[in-house]
């Protein structure tokens, strides 16, 4: 057997093994585009209409699947231009990530605008003076819960395209290897961006995570109509979620230290992470205590602060 016989016998195997492993990540990526807002909707109506229970879906399951609406979308829409715009317009002192190669090869750090604290202030205060005045009512985003969950998905799923064609444009040689699936899962650029505003450090919390303290708050409100008060264990569920964001505003900087922002692509996986599943997923224990308005002594509330 001379060189070429053997290397081609020798190669065959690890092609083969590639080859294999390439498709079944595909398969991978496919699955996630279709189980994980599946995920979103399957434990929202479970905890909403079986008592939380681990169930087998069937027609009458499949019937609870909200269509998406009109108000659904018209809250989201706002919702994310508003913070959008805070995130744009508020003042903030600007931090620099770590050196990057960008796709002329030259080297940069890139700058961030650390406002996240007073966007997160304001949005409250508003919050606050919209249900006050009558406006919205504080159950407002309970009772869109389920559409708003259908809506949420749709347009997030397509601010991925956007965000992949944005990402090809300005993808590094390197990021362009990638093909069309996998740029829009994993993602097809580091930092894709619009002038200065950076769509993974945005996304990464502000329409997310300031939308699960929310719908935290619009839970406990349902608790109240439902009950007639709001249970020990909702508000320290509130508390510890609020210290939880607050914290993360307080010290925004940190951020940019992270796997997220230093490394990874920004597509699918984190933008739908960060604006689906985390505030829909986030505040299922609250949404849980709605119908179960567990009740915890003092002591018991002490324990569990301390």
């Amino acid at each position: 057997m001379d060189v070429s016989q053997q290397s081609e016998a020798l190669g065959a195997p690890a092609e083969q093994r590639a080859s294999t492993q390439h498709w079944l990540t595909h398969v991978g990526f496919a699955a996630m585009l279709v189980g994980c807002p599946a995920i979103t909707w399957y434990v929202t109506i479970a905890i909403r209409y079986y008592d939380a229970a681990l169930v087998l879906p069937d027609r009458a399951f499949f019937s609870h699947v909200a269509p998406p609406s009109l108000t659904a979308l018209g809250f989201y829409l706002a919702w994310f231009a508003l913070q959008a715009g805070l995130a744009a317009l508020v003042p903030g002192k600007i931090e620099y990530g770590i050196e990057l190669e960008s796709p002329g090869h030259e080297r940069r750090a890139l700058p961030y605008k650390m406002n996240g604290l007073s966007a997160f202030v304001l949005t409250l205060l508003l919050a606050l003076g919209l249900v006050l005045s009558g406006v919205l009512p504080a159950t407002f985003l309970y009772t869109q819960l389920d559409a708003l969950v259908t809506t949420t998905n749709i347009v997030v799923l397509a601010l991925c395209v956007y965000v992949f064609v944005l990402g090809r444009a300005q993808a590094t040689p390197q990021e362009r290897t990638r093909n069309v699936l996998e740029a829009y899962v994993i993602g097809a650029a580091l930092n894709p961006r619009n002038g200065s505003f950076d769509w993974k450090f945005f996304c990464e919390s502000r329409p997310g995570m300031i939308l699960w303290v929310l719908l935290n708050f619009s839970f406990a409100a349902a608790q109240v109509a439902q009950n007639g008060e709001v249970s020990l264990s909702m508000w320290l569920v509130c508390a510890f979620q609020l210290l939880y964001v607050a914290d993360y505003f307080v010290m925004e900087d940190a951020i940019l230290t992270t796997w997220d922002i230093r490394h990874e692509p920004f597509g699918f996986m984190l933008c739908w992470g960060c604006l689906v599943w985390i505030p829909f997923m986030f505040s299922l224990q609250a949404l849980y205590l709605v119908d179960h308005p567990i009740q915890l002594s003092v002591p018991a509330a002490v324990a569990l602060v301390i």
